[in-house]
């Protein structure tokens, strides 16, 4: 059986500030910041305790503090070149202290941070980099061989494993932020685009519709003027017939910009299909010239939504679209293990439901399925059925 999603916040529970748009970028940031403060400090307590002498205990609490300062500047975007060195340089002496001593094998998460911190920001060989970083680790951690005390193997092994995770681990969020930042700039390039095509749409129309009006108004307007004093009968139609051209132009001029404000369908499942591929997402789309011309702005719009979520909370490696006259629907295989309620969809599906149509979303055999129907709308069963799962077996959210 399915699970049922809430579809965004009760009315009764939702504040203001909830309805904002959530940066994912920043969002992103913001996450990963606190985890990693987090693991910081708690690698501080532990390392602090996992000393078997005074000096064991203290010796990797001022290179942690130093990579806490060091990973926050650099994931908000703020890191300083001297900072970035004397926390370098520390990393390494507590690094070798430690494997001589064989004490704490924490003093090597700041050499793995300084590491991860520096190959994230190069533009190329990143996995390379970071195997030959992980070898000079190991490298280091060998001055163990030269104490006296019976740990060495185990001393240098718990230093390269340490050090390994957090350098993979930053490595990986650099790599995410990327990806993040990359998907940013497609969806601006997009909308500049979009605004641009939008301004020499305009710009065409108001020369075809309006052009010719303004000249029929000037024609008429001269006969006016000529005939005002021999005939002011014909004078007085000819006004008349002015005022008609002008309102009429003015209601052209509004169905123009109604026109050029509303979405089509088509351009949207393109520009899905484009950045699903980006992100590796395998993605069909079925019927996107089917919609009807008074649903095609909100299946747009629920394909819109849709599609950020995907690429901002799944996990998905295949999505698919299928549109019909008056209905749309998304899925992914992406099934989060926890759902949350979809603020967006909450507020298109209010938008829908005031134009008499629906907007469900449910979880069905493994696929996160979003499906919108328009007024008098299609309510076949589900579109997918012959593909993956039965109509039956899903239950819709109430919304």
């Amino acid at each position: 059986m399915a699970e049922q999603v809430q579809i965004g916040p009760r009315v009764s529970d939702a504040a203001p500030h909830d309805l904002e748009v959530e940066d994912p970028e920043q969002s992103f940031i913001h996450r990963h910041r606190v985890s990693f403060l987090v693991l910081f400090g708690m690698m501080m307590v532990t390392s602090f305790f996992a000393g078997r002498s005074v000096v064991g205990m203290l010796i990797a609490l001022p290179s942690l503090a130093l990579s806490a300062v060091l990973f926050d500047g650099w994931i908000r975007g703020r890191s300083a070149r001297g900072l970035f060195i004397a926390t370098g340089v520390v990393a390494v002496v507590t690094l070798l202290a430690a494997s001589y001593l064989q004490d704490n094998p924490f003093g090597a998460i700041a050499s793995g941070t300084v590491a991860g911190i520096w190959i994230a920001s190069q533009p190329h060989f990143r996995k390379r980099l970071m195997i030959f970083a992980t070898g000079a680790i190991g490298g280091l951690s060998c001055v163990a061989l030269l104490s006296d005390r019976p740990y060495a193997m185990q001393m240098i092994l718990t230093s390269v494993v340490i050090a390994a995770v957090w350098l993979w681990s930053i490595g990986d969020v650099g790599e995410q932020t990327r990806l993040i930042r990359a998907l940013t700039r497609a969806k601006d390039a997009e909308q500049e685009a979009s605004l641009l095509r939008q301004r020499n749409r305009i710009a065409a129309d108001l020369h075809d519709i309006q052009g010719h009006t303004l000249h029929v108004i000037k024609l008429k307007a001269a006969v006016a003027a000529r005939v005002r004093e021999s005939d002011p009968a014909r004078a007085a139609e000819e006004l008349e017939a002015i005022q008609s051209l002008i309102a009429e132009s003015i209601d052209q001029g509004r169905q123009l910009v109604n026109a050029t404000q509303r979405l089509s369908l088509a351009n949207e499942a393109g520009s899905a299909v484009g950045l699903f591929e980006a992100s590796g997402i395998a993605a069909t789309v079925t019927g996107a010239d089917a919609a009807h011309a008074d649903w095609e702005a909100d299946a747009a719009l629920v394909l819109r939504e849709a599609t950020t979520n995907i690429l901002r909370h799944a996990h998905a490696e295949r999505v698919e679209v299928r549109v019909r006259p008056r209905s749309i629907e998304i899925r992914n295989d992406g099934v989060p293990d926890t759902l949350r309620p979809q603020r967006g969809l909450a507020r298109l599906a209010e938008r829908i439901a005031d134009r008499g149509g629906t907007l469900e979303a449910s979880v069905a055999d493994g696929w996160f399925i979003v499906r919108a129907v328009g007024a008098a709308g299609d309510e076949s069963p589900d579109p997918f059925a012959d593909a993956s799962t039965s109509h039956e077996s899903t239950r819709k959210a109430t919304l």
